[in-house]
């Protein structure tokens, strides 16, 4: 199919569905598209003589069965989970919500109880504390928890899981920004956590719709990796020569602390040029596959992961991502996180500004934000030496990975707004009967906001590709 054709039939996609539910017709005269976007970059790049090391290593999540899989189960009905907590316990985390600190708790699914579950608030600057007046008292009706199984027992389990996250759609009102995030992540043949949604009674109370989020830890990597025991590392970025600012990242093997993968990583960094860049990082980094998720984080323009660099002084750094070193190949894998700030609006841009590398260009840019002391600093992501060669030095690579987007039969942009209509039939009913939830007017606005910034971003992604 030609861009123009395709072009049109964004824009008809929407009309569609925001008349009707029902499925879209395929695409005329295309053969049907690779499973994943890893299988496209795959042949397409390979077939570049300019780049023909670049190839991507096809990545699957494990099919192997867990106890999770039923939670996660993206096609199931919604899970819903009773939380009680003794009413003194509630009330004192209710007015100490800042402080991240556990009470006991008893969490019920399907029958199964986890009497020595613990709770707390969960949530960084956005999500927890922009929602405490200046005494930490509570402003917003509902924040996101973290419910721990392992908290008081260290060996503790529920459903082979140490913890759940349920994440409240504190800045998202269409509650399924986050999902659609990580599923294209996912169907894109890349490692990330799986959500779904989920509600959620609190000591007896109505119940209320949450975001359920897979937890990044050692169970993660059993899940999603052949090999779990490498290290894994959270926004610990390669770049940085300072050991300990890799072993204060370490989230597993924290006790052998063996960081000299990343140092090594970092020192090739250092030393490379932008002719030796490509051979310098490839034997830490599948470039295929960075490039597959460049394209899905600029396409849902996911300004606050890995390509938002913030700085305290000279030192930069990015956050929300997990970095897990693959014990299969000795290469490091960049995991996604917190993708609730994710399709706020079409990114034009898609990198394409990463070009000037002028000293105007990677000047820190100085912000101030109440409620946060002192200055804020940016830092734009072609400044960072990695985030740079990425781009830059694997641009056809980005450009076939986004193509591959557009075209696959499970990230394409009828199969996102499918998925989109079916993840907003199941949860408006939830949403109608949760007294936290927003009023349904504005909740329905928001969803057409959505679909909007949807077909938006996907001409935008196809005039990139066209050019």
């Amino acid at each position: 199919m030609g861009s123009t054709l395709r072009r049109a039939s964004f824009r008809a996609l929407g009309i569609l569905l925001l008349l009707a539910t029902g499925a879209c017709s395929d695409e005329p005269g295309r053969s049907t598209p690779p499973d994943t976007v890893a299988d496209t970059i795959a042949a397409e790049v390979s077939a570049d003589v300019s780049a023909p090391d670049l190839v991507a290593d096809e990545v699957t999540v494990l099919a192997t069965p867990k106890e999770s899989d039923r939670l996660f189960d993206d096609t199931a009905p919604t899970p819903h989970f009773d939380l009680e907590v003794q009413p003194a316990d509630w009330e004192w985390l209710s007015h100490n919500a800042g402080l991240e600190e556990y009470v006991p708790a008893t969490l019920t699914y399907q029958g199964q109880s986890s009497t020595d579950a613990a709770v707390r608030y969960k949530g960084a600057f956005g999500s927890l504390f922009s929602c405490l007046d200046a005494n930490g008292e509570l402003i917003c009706d509902k924040l996101p928890l973290k419910v721990s199984f392992n908290e008081y027992d260290k060996a503790g389990r529920f459903l082979g899981l140490r913890k759940l996250l349920f994440h409240s759609c504190t800045r998202d009102g269409s509650c399924l920004r986050e999902r659609l995030a990580y599923r294209l992540f996912l169907d894109a043949g890349l490692r990330a956590p799986r959500v779904v949604h989920a509600t959620l009674s609190i000591n007896g109370s109505a119940p209320s719709l949450y975001a359920l989020v897979e937890y990044v830890d050692k169970e993660f990597l059993e899940d999603h990796f052949d090999e779990p025991g490498g290290n894994l590392y959270k926004e610990r970025w390669p770049g940085i020569l300072d050991p300990q600012y890799y072993v204060s990242g370490l989230r597993t093997n924290e006790t052998v602390a063996d960081i000299s993968r990343v140092l090594a990583f970092s020192e090739a960094l250092q030393s490379a040029t932008e002719a030796t860049f490509n051979e310098a990082v490839d034997p830490f980094i599948d470039r295929g596959a960075m490039a597959t998720y460049n394209a899905v984080d600029q396409l849902i323009n996911n300004w606050d992961g890995i390509w938002k660099l913030y700085c305290s002084g000279s030192l930069c750094n990015n956050h929300n991502y997990y970095l897990y070193e693959d014990p299969s190949d000795d290469r490091l894998v960049v995991i996604p996180w917190d993708l609730d700030n994710t399709f706020g609006q079409p990114n034009a841009d898609l990198g394409r500004s990463w070009s000037d590398t002028s000293p105007e260009a990677c000047a820190i840019e100085v912000l101030q934000i109440p409620g946060l002391p002192g200055d804020l600093g940016i830092l734009a992501p072609q400044c960072d030496p990695l985030l740079r060669g990425l781009m830059l030095q694997n641009w056809e690579a980005y450009r076939a990975a986004l193509d591959a987007l557009l075209t696959g039969s499970n990230t394409n942009l009828e199969s996102l707004l499918g998925r989109l209509e079916r993840y907003r039939a199941t949860i408006r009913p939830l949403l109608e009967a949760d007294p936290d939830a927003p009023p349904l007017a504005d909740w329905d606005a928001e969803v057409v906001k959505l679909r909007y910034i949807l077909i938006q971003q996907y001409e935008e992604a196809q005039t990139l590709v066209d050019e």
